[in-house]
This record gives structure tokens, sequence and C-alpha cells, in this order.
């Protein structure tokens, strides 16, 4: 076994002590870039009044806080109090699950009674009764995921009901009828 000359050891052992230096810049700026991430996240929780000011938290409990209100953020459920446009929203899907009929009515928003508000912010809920026309149950439950995912804020499904359809009253090939009542529940600043 032939020995490795003391210049190429050096040589080599210098490399490594520069890759790893080099790795351990990386993963410091790395947790450096999440951390500065998750206290503008924690900041802009409490400017909005969604997290207490100076109440202890678990590093657990303040993650899953901030993961919170980004999602709350990019689903659009810290509302402006701009209503979204429904009957576009409702066409698309109709189309996308080539639905025979789609009819809604929506409520008025209002306080909602099931959840508090906070110091800033008041949960509000819109409700809104769809009647759609299906082929099969399929559509329903395809349907309600296409607009849960799409509509403002969180959605919370209070009844569904399924219906053979009176042929003589129903476009050609609907052969059920589904009703749902749906609460959609958003965010709204205190004035």
């Amino acid at each position: 076994m032939k020995r490795v000359p003391p210049a190429l050891r050096r040589s080599l052992l210098r490399c490594l002590l520069v890759l790893g230096a080099a790795a351990a810049v990386s993963i410091g700026l790395a947790r450096f870039a999440a951390t500065a991430a998750a206290d503008h996240a924690t900041e802009s929780a409490r400017r909005d009044g969604l997290l207490p000011r100076r109440a202890p938290v678990g590093a657990a409990s303040a993650l899953a806080g901030r993961a919170l209100y980004l999602e709350l953020v990019d689903r659009g459920a810290i509302s402006a109090g701009n209503p979204p446009d429904w009957p576009e929203r409702l066409a698309r899907l109709e189309d996308r699950y080539q639905l025979a009929d789609v009819r809604y009515e929506l409520g008025p928003e209002r306080a909602d009674a099931l959840l508090p508000g906070t110091a800033a912010h008041d949960f509000m809920a819109a409700p809104m009764s769809l009647r759609l026309g299906l082929r099969h149950e399929q559509q329903l439950l395809d349907f309600l995921d296409g607009l849960v995912a799409s509509g403002p804020g969180v959605a919370r499904i209070k009844a569904c009901s399924v219906a053979r359809a009176a042929a003589s009253e129903e476009p050609p090939g609907v052969r059920l009828v589904a009703t749902c009542v749906i609460d959609w529940v958003s965010l709204r600043r205190k004035a």
C-alpha cells in the first residue's frame, strides 16, 4: 500500500476544511433566512391582532400560529370586505365539472356565532345555498372540492342532501339534485 505524499495530504485536508466551512455558512444562511421569514410572519400576525402581543408561546405553538396566519392570507380568509365574484367563479366550476344546472343564493355576511373574534378582527360568515343538477354523486364531491379550493376564506359545509331528480322539472341528463348549505368564514378587521 502506497503512502500519500505529505503535500497532497495537506492539500486534501485544506480542501475538506474549505468545503466544510462553506457548508456550515450555507446552513447558517438558510437558517437565518427561515428565522427572518418566520419572525416577519409573526410580527404581521401580531400587527393584525391574530396573535397576542406578549403571551408566552411554545415553539411548536408559535410555528403553528405562523403557518395558520400565512395560510389564511394565501386563501384570502383575511378579508378587506370585498365580496368575491360568485357568478364567474361558479360558472367556471360548472363548466369544469360538466354540471347541467347550478343555482345559488348568497346571504348577507354576519358575525359568526360559533367563532369568537380577536381584539382586532371578527370572524364573519356568509351563508350560501346551492342547488346542483347532477348525473352522478361524484360530481357533487368534485364540485365541492373545487369550490372550497377556489373560494375566499374557509368553507364550513353545514349540510348537503342528494335526491332523485323529477324528470319533467330538470334539464336533460340530470338524474340527481343536490342541495347544500355552506358558510364562508373570513376574518374582517374591526373598524
